[in-house]
């Protein structure tokens, strides 16, 4: 089965129904709503299939075109204009470029996992000696301003599900490293690799978990009511800083590229 035709809950179903138990029922049961398409989604999908899944697969997911059609049949391949064609190939190239990113070379692309009820879908995930390792490729609007939106996007949510799944995939995991690479898609193109705290990932678990009692509570009880005043807190500017957010410079920390960035045992931070 395609993984996106799989109905089991990923991470992203589980946002959406945090954002809105509403929304998440007219969306993906209801099915009255469309999933969610944006100029931001395909480049950084379009991205994404590159470098995880290689130049075959992309191409056969996408084309360049002059431009886009307004009416694309299901199957047809998703269309980038030239303009953002030309950004995608220059935001691969810059991450491919980068020394750094052979820290990734040996993990495995694009993992599968699954449970009963949930799918998790891995860019980038490995176990050596007892220790996991997951990393998750991001593009963004504004490289300088990443970690002050990361917990706005989710990102902290996302990779703590991403980690649970792997503990139930992987009894042997005695801990994890987990990391962000990002590339700007603006003309700067600014490249950073990130890694997470393991301690901002326990406490983001604990949410997890709250959240995902929540949803089963009203699946089990079929009250699927929207949740008001939640946006107006999101939308401002210090909710990453505030509430149980608590955002610190120790929670995400940009890597060194240094000749012994690879040591996973040792490995030294420095801001770039």
């Amino acid at each position: 089965m395609n993984y996106f035709d799989d109905p089991r809950l990923n991470q992203s179903s589980l946002k959406e129904f945090d954002k809105c138990p509403y929304l998440y029922k007219a969306k993906h049961l209801d099915k009255i709503v469309p999933a969610e398409d944006s100029d931001a989604l395909t480049f950084g999908s379009a991205v994404d299939c590159y470098l995880t899944e290689g130049k075959d697969e992309f191409d056969q997911q996408y084309e360049a075109v002059a431009r886009r059609s307004k009416h694309r049949e299901d199957d047809a391949p998703i269309q980038l204009t030239m303009s953002a064609y030309d950004k995608v190939m220059t935001a691969i190239e810059r991450v491919k470029s980068q020394p750094v990113m052979v820290m990734f070379d040996w993990m495995d692309t694009q993992t599968i996992l699954t449970t009963d009820k949930y799918k998790a879908k891995l860019d980038y995930f490995g176990v050596r000696n007892n220790i996991g390792y997951i990393a998750d490729l991001k593009t963004t609007a504004n490289y300088d301003r990443f970690i002050r939106t990361i917990d706005d996007w989710g990102y902290y949510t996302q990779m703590s599900f991403y980690r649970m799944m792997a503990k139930r995939a992987h009894r042997n995991i005695k801990r994890f490293k987990c990391y962000f690479i990002v590339v700007d898609k603006s003309d700067n193109n600014k490249f950073g690799v990130f890694e997470i705290s393991q301690s901002r990932l326990d406490k983001e678990e604990v949410e997890l978990k709250k959240l995902i009692r929540r949803f089963n509570h009203t699946v089990r009880v079929n009250s699927f009511r929207p949740t008001k005043n939640k946006d107006t807190c999101r939308a401002c500017q210090f909710y990453s800083l505030c509430d149980h957010a608590g955002c610190t410079k120790k929670d995400i920390i940009k890597i060194g590229d240094m000749p012994n960035y690879y040591d996973q045992d040792k490995t030294k931070f420095v801001e770039l």
